[in-house]
């Protein structure tokens, strides 16, 4: 019999990933299984833990038991193709045609508190059924083989309610989606991504987390991965060929540009860098000088002028100069408020709602305590 072995892991999209390696006198085949998460309105989630009892692969026809365990994972610790390994065990010669991963349940857990354990159809009993395709002949020998099982998050945890924010969801539908792909003959598109954070600076860029980066072919979606705390990402098990990989996110330009991948190999894309729908707020403070003549009104210099968001948090403050003149920092779209102060005058708040791109002049007239 073989040394055959075959290593399982996590990733954040499902990934079965083969393992190389082993002692080079030895005659040995292996294949590696990893986990790994297309993401979903990310944003909201807390954790979203998926426990697996059982690994079984069907084997020259015949099911044989690679892990009989209580395994449980947390998709959103799995981003930017992080991996774990499970478990290796030995067998002999023959084709890999079929896994079978026994799913109890899963737990999603929103950032209000809220918690939803979810229960699989057939997952506990007969088993999710993966075919492979083409399958896989192990044969005599010390090779590596490699494996993606993409569990897409935002097909397999189907939000019910309002989605668009945590108060608004009511629950789950939870129906288990995965792709199979073979690493030793597909590829991977890895890179990072960042906001411009609308300056022209680049040392303001910022990396974006909890973030769904696409990758299409002929425009159908072939693979969704996320970023981490420091944008990294990575579109897993792609056959050779070309990809447009996009990025959609209502508060930057869309981002869209063509990559090259190869069997087996990584194809890197470098630091994308997303260009933010951005607004300039500014303006003029004047004062009424005391009267209800609008002639009369004098520039307000040194008023304090602060910007809100939608929730009531300040996220800038400036004065004023010798004109009454002011300009806020460039953010993003959106609804705010400026509220203005001046010594002996009465505070003024304007609401923004819904800014478009480009700039906003504000005129601002206090009227002076009497």
């Amino acid at each position: 019999m073989m040394n055959f072995s075959i290593i399982i892991l996590f990733v954040c999209s499902l990934v079965l990933l083969g393992c190389k390696g082993g002692n080079p006198g030895a005659q040995t085949s292996t294949l590696t299984i990893k986990l790994t998460d297309a993401p979903f309105p990310l944003d909201v989630l807390e954790s979203a833990v998926i426990n697996i009892s059982k690994i079984d692969m069907n084997h020259n026809g015949k099911f044989v038991n690679l892990i009989t365990a209580n395994m449980s994972y947390d998709l959103l610790n799995l981003r930017g193709g992080l991996t774990e390994t499970l478990t290796q065990v030995p067998i002999s010669p023959g084709t890999i045609s079929q896994l079978r991963i026994f799913v109890e349940d899963a737990t999603v857990t929103l950032k209000d508190g809220r918690s939803f354990n979810l229960k699989v159809p057939s997952g506990s009993s007969s088993g999710l059924k993966l075919m492979l395709n083409p399958s896989i002949t192990v044969v005599t020998g010390t090779l590596s083989y490699e494996l993606t099982l993409d569990f897409d998050i935002s097909k397999s945890f189907k939000p019910l309610g309002n989605p668009k924010s945590a108060n608004g969801i009511t629950g789950f539908n939870f129906t288990p989606t995965i792709r199979v792909a073979n690493n030793t003959t597909h590829g991977r598109i890895t890179g990072t991504l960042f906001t411009n954070n609308c300056t022209a600076d680049t040392t303001d860029d910022l990396p974006l987390d909890l973030f769904s980066v696409e990758a299409l072919k002929d425009s159908t979606s072939i693979a969704v991965g996320g970023t981490d705390s420091e944008g990294k990402f990575a579109l897993i098990g792609l056959e050779a060929g070309t990809y447009q990989v996009k990025v959609e996110d209502a508060n930057h330009n869309i981002y869209s540009a063509n990559y090259e991948v190869f069997p087996g190999n990584e194809t890197k894309t470098g630091k994308i860098l997303l260009q933010g729908k951005c607004v300039t707020i500014g303006g003029t403070v004047y004062s009424n000088n005391n009267t209800a003549n609008t002639n009369d009104d004098i520039p307000f210099s040194g008023a304090d002028v602060d910007l809100y968001d939608s929730e009531g948090a300040i996220i800038s403050s400036v004065s004023t100069d010798a004109s009454g003149n002011f300009t806020l920092p460039s953010l993003f779209l959106g609804n705010y408020e400026v509220v203005v102060n001046g010594a002996n005058h009465v505070e003024k708040s304007t609401s923004i709602l819904e800014t478009a791109s480009g700039a906003q002049n504000l005129l601002i007239t206090l009227e002076e305590v009497p």
